[in-house]
C-alpha cells in the first residue's frame, strides 16, 4: 500500500474507487498485500471483473486495464506492472470500460528488485518482445489485443464481437501451440477494437492470423477451436459481406466450406478464397513470412468463389457421399482385419499344423496310420478323421458308441471292440447326449456293473464330460462356433467328442448349405485336436429300394451329401430278418484304408455289450477259398452278407451278382456259365478267381 501511496485501512489493505469503472459506489476497489498474493499486490473490484486470485495464472484484461489506469494516475510501473498481480475470484466477468481513474496516486517506494524480476507485463516484458519478433507482429499489436505472459504461457483474451464481453481466454506455449482454452467452445474472435461490419470481413483460421491481418490494416475476424469448428453464435456477421481465408490444407478447405454453409442466409454474401500457399500456409505466412502486400490479399478475398444455397446443398450431398464411402471403406478394412485376426486365432488354437510345405505334406507321411480303432490296414477310425455311425432306430448306434467310449477310457475288457483294437484316449472325452438323454443314460449304464462301481466312478468322473439336451450355440453361426464353445465350456484337455446325434445339432440337414456349414464346424473341431464321432440316421428306403439291393451305401445316409463328404470313415448298421431279433449287420460304407468285412452283430440287451456272430467276406477272398471249382452266386451272397441260404433275399443275391460281374469286368474273375439237363444233369453258373 505504501508502494502505491494509498492510506491503508488495515495493515495491508486499502479501499478506493475502481480505476477502471470510476467513482460508482458499486465498483468498490481494494488493494492488498499478503499471503493471498504471495507477496504481490492483490487487486479486487467488487463488480466482478477479475476471476482468478492465484499468482501465476493468466490474468484477465481487467488487470491490464487497471494497471494502465493506475499508471496514468501516477503510480510507478514497478509498483503496478506485473502480470503476476493476484486478483480475487468473483462470480462473473464484467464489461471492460475505458479507464476513468477517480483518485490520484502519489509517488511510492517501488517493491524489492527480487519481486520486479519476477514481473513481466505485455509488450514491455522480454517474453512478449520475443513473441512479437517470432510471430512477426508489432508490440503495439499485442498490446492492443491485451496479449499477456503469466510466467509460463502467452495469453490471448477473446471478446464477444457484439457485446465486447470477455468470453474466452486462450493460452499458448512458447512455441505457439494452444495448450488451454478457458471457454472451451468455438467462438468468433475479434480484437478488442472490433471490426467494421460495413466493409468486406475476412474470416481467418485462428487468432494469430487475425492479429497479423489487423496489423496490416485488414478488416478481419477469426474462429477459435480450429478449422473444423463452427461457432454457435455468428450473429455478429449478420448482413455482412464475408470472405473466408482459411489455411491452405485439406482441413482448412473443409472447415471453410463448413463455416460458409453456416453463414449462408445470415451474411449478405459469402465467398471462399484459396490462399494458394504451400500446405498449411495461412494469412500470417502471406503477410509476414512472405511479405506479400495486404492489398493483394484483399483482392484475393474479394475474388473468392461465391458460396450460396445451391453450393451448400451440393457440398452437403458430397459430404454425405464421402462419409458413406469412408464408412464402406472402413467397414471393408475392418472386415479384412477381422478375418485376418480370426485366421490367426484359428491357426493359434489348432493343434494340427495348418501350414506346411509340399515335401512335408506329401513325402513325410507316417509309415503307420494313427489308427484309433482297427488293425493293420483295416481301420474303422483314424486319428484326425471324423467317424460316423449310421443306422435306423433300434439298430444299436448308441450301444455301439457307449462301448467305444468305454474302450477309449480303458473300462471295457481287453481293449478291443468287435475284434479290432481300440487305442486308449490321451485326454478327456465329451459326450453330447442330445437325443433322448435319459434313454441314452439307461442304455450306457448297463456297461458298468454295480460290483465295479467305485473303479468306474472315479474314471468316469475325471475323464468323461456329458452335456444333456440341445446345444447353447448354433454351429452354423460360424465355422469356429462349436469348437470355441467346447473349449470354453469343458477346457483344453477334451480330446474327442461323441455326438448323439447329428439331427439334434441343427435342422434341415437335407439342405446343402446346412450340410456344408455343419461339415465346416466338424472340421474346425477336428483341427483343434478334438476327434469326432457322430451318430446319424439312415434314409428311409422303400420296399422297392431294398428289393433292388439299396439301403446300405452312402446314398442311404440321410441329408446332404456334404455331411458324409468330410468324414474319413462311415459304418452303417442294418437290421436283418425279424425286427424283434437282436441281430444287426455292420457294413463299412466309407473306408479310410482297406475295407473292413461285414459283420453280423448281436446286441446283449442286459449288459449293453455287442459281439460279432459271423464275419462277412469280400468277393475276392470268397473266390480264393473256393479255388478252381468256383462259387455260385448264392454261395457268394451267403458269405458276403453273413446269411444262411434260406435267409437270402432276392435283393442280396442281386447285389452279390453285381459284385461278381464287377470282378469279371476287371479281369479278376471268370464267369463259367451253367447248363440245363444233358449228360450229368444241370449245373449252376459259377465264378472262378482268374489266374495270375
Amino acid at each position: 500500500m505504501k508502494a502505491l501511496g494509498l492510506p491503508p485501512t488495515s495493515a495491508d489493505q486499502v479501499t478506493t474507487a475502481c480505476p477502471v469503472h470510476g467513482g460508482d459506489k458499486r465498483s468498490a476497489f481494494s488493494i492488498g498485500v499478503g499471503k493471498e498474493g504471495n507477496g504481490y499486490p492483490v487487486l479486487t473490484c467488487h463488480t466482478g471483473c477479475p476471476d482468478s486470485k492465484r499468482t501465476g495464472r493468466a490474468r484477465l484484461p481487467w488487470v491490464h486495464k487497471a494497471r494502465r489506469a493506475l499508471m496514468a494516475a501516477g503510480a510507478p510501473v514497478e509498483a503496478v506492472g506485473p502480470t503476476g498481480l493476484a486478483t480475487r475470484r468473483s462470480k462473473a466477468a464484467a464489461s471492460v470500460l475505458s479507464p476513468t481513474p477517480s483518485a490520484p496516486l502519489v509517488e511510492a517506494t517501488p517493491p524489492s528488485q527480487d519481486s520486479v524480476d519476477r514481473w513481466v507485463y505485455q509488450a514491455e516484458g522480454p517474453r512478449l518482445a520475443t513473441l512479437a519478433q517470432n510471430r512477426g507482429l508489432a508490440a503495439a499489436t499485442l498490446d492492443d489485443a491485451d496479449v499477456g505472459w503469466n510466467g509460463r504461457e502467452y495469453t490471448i483474451p477473446v471478446y464477444d464481437p457484439a457485446s465486447h464481453e470477455l468470453v474466452d481466454l486462450q493460452r499458448y506455449a512458447i512455441g505457439g501451440k494452444l495448450v488451454h482454452r478457458k471457454g472451451g467452445k468455438a467462438r468468433l474472435y475479434a480484437t478488442p477494437e472490433g471490426f467494421d461490419p460495413s466493409s468486406l470481413v475476412l474470416v481467418c483460421e485462428g487468432v494469430w492470423d487475425v492479429l497479423a491481418a489487423r496489423q496490416h490494416g485488414l478488416n478481419a475476424v477469426g474462429v477459435t477451436g480450429g478449422a473444423g469448428s463452427v461457432p454457435k453464435d455468428l450473429s455478429a456477421l449478420t448482413g455482412c459481406d464475408v470472405s473466408i481465408v482459411f489455411d491452405s490444407d485439406d482441413e482448412g478447405r473443409k472447415g471453410a466450406r463448413k463455416l460458409a454453409a453456416a453463414l449462408v442466409g445470415a451474411a449478405r454474401s459469402v465467398c471462399i478464397a484459396d490462399l494458394g500457399l504451400p500446405d498449411k500456409g495461412d494469412v500470417r505466412d502471406w503477410l509476414v513470412k512472405l511479405g506479400i502486400p495486404a492489398g493483394e490479399l484483399l483482392d484475393l478475398a474479394k475474388a473468392g468463389q461465391p458460396y450460396d444455397e445451391t453450393t451448400a446443398a451440393q457440398d452437403e450431398y458430397d459430404d454425405r457421399v464421402h462419409s458413406k464411402l469412408e464408412d464402406l471403406r472402413a467397414a471393408h478394412a475392418a472386415k479384412l482385419l477381422f478375418q485376418s485376426e480370426q485366421a490367426a486365432a484359428r491357426h493359434a488354437a489348432s493343434t494340427r499344423p495348418r501350414v506346411a510345405d509340399g515335401a512335408d505334406f506329401f513325402l513325410d507321411i507316417p509309415k503307420q496310420a494313427p489308427v484309433l480303432w482297427g488293425d493293420g490296414s483295416r481301420c474303422l477310425w483314424i486319428d484326425g478323421e471324423p467317424f460316423m455311425v449310421v443306422g435306423d432306430d433300434g439298430t444299436g448306434k448308441s450301444t455301439l458308441d457307449h462301448q467305444l467310449m468305454a474302450c477309449r477310457l480303458g473300462l471295457l475288457g481287453d481293449g478291443t471292440l468287435l475284434g479290432y483294437t481300440v487305442e486308449p484316449a490321451p485326454g478327456r472325452l465329451l459326450y453330447l447326449a442330445m437325443d433322448r438323454p435319459e434313454q441314452a443314460r439307461r442304455a450306457g449304464g448297463r456297461l458298468f456293473p454295480s460290483f465295479r462301481d467305485k473303479e468306474h466312478r472315479d474314471v468316469l468322473r475325471e475323464r468323461l464330460a456329458v452335456w444333456r439336451g440341445p446345444l447353447p450355440v448354433d454351429p452354423l453361426s460360424g465355422p469356429e462356433a462349436l469348437a470355441d464353445w467346447i473349449r470354453a465350456e469343458f477346457g483344453r484337455d477334451i480330446c474327442e467328442v461323441h455326438v448323439d446325434s447329428l439331427k439334434d445339432i441343427t435342422s434341415r440337414l437335407t439342405d446343402d448349405a446346412v450340410g456344408s456349414g455343419l461339415n465346416s464346424s466338424i472340421q474346425a473341431v477336428v483341427e483343434r485336436g478334438i476327434n469326432w464321432v457322430g451318430l446319424h440316421h439312415q434314409r428311409k428306403s422303400s420296399r422297392e429300394d431294398r428289393r433292388r439291393g439299396g439301403g446300405d451305401d452312402l446314398s442311404d445316409v440321410y441329408g446332404s451329401r456334404w455331411l458324409v463328404a468330410g468324414h474319413g470313415s462311415i459304418v452303417m448298421l442294418s437290421k436283418t430278418g425279424d425286427d424283434n431279433n437282436d441281430y444287426v449287420e455292420m457294413h463299412q460304407v466309407k473306408q479310410p484304408m482297406d475295407n473292413v468285412p461285414r459283420l453280423l452283430l448281436q446286441h446283449d440287451r442286459a449288459t449293453g455289450r455287442t459281439r460279432p456272430v459271423r464275419i462277412s467276406r469280400d468277393v475276392d477272398l470268397i473266390l480264393t477259398d473256393y479255388g478252381s471249382v468256383g462259387a455260385t452266386v448264392r454261395e457268394v451272397a451267403a458269405l458276403m452278407f453273413a446269411k444262411e441260404d434260406n435267409e437270402l433275399t432276392t435283393a442280396l443275391v442281386s447285389r452279390a451278382k453285381r459284385q461278381l460281374e464287377k470282378e469279371v469286368s476287371a479281369g479278376r474273375a471268370l464267369h463259367v456259365k451253367g447248363k440245363r439237363g444233358g449228360v450229368g444233369g444241370s449245373t449252376p453258373e459259377r465264378y472262378v478267381l482268374a489266374e495270375g
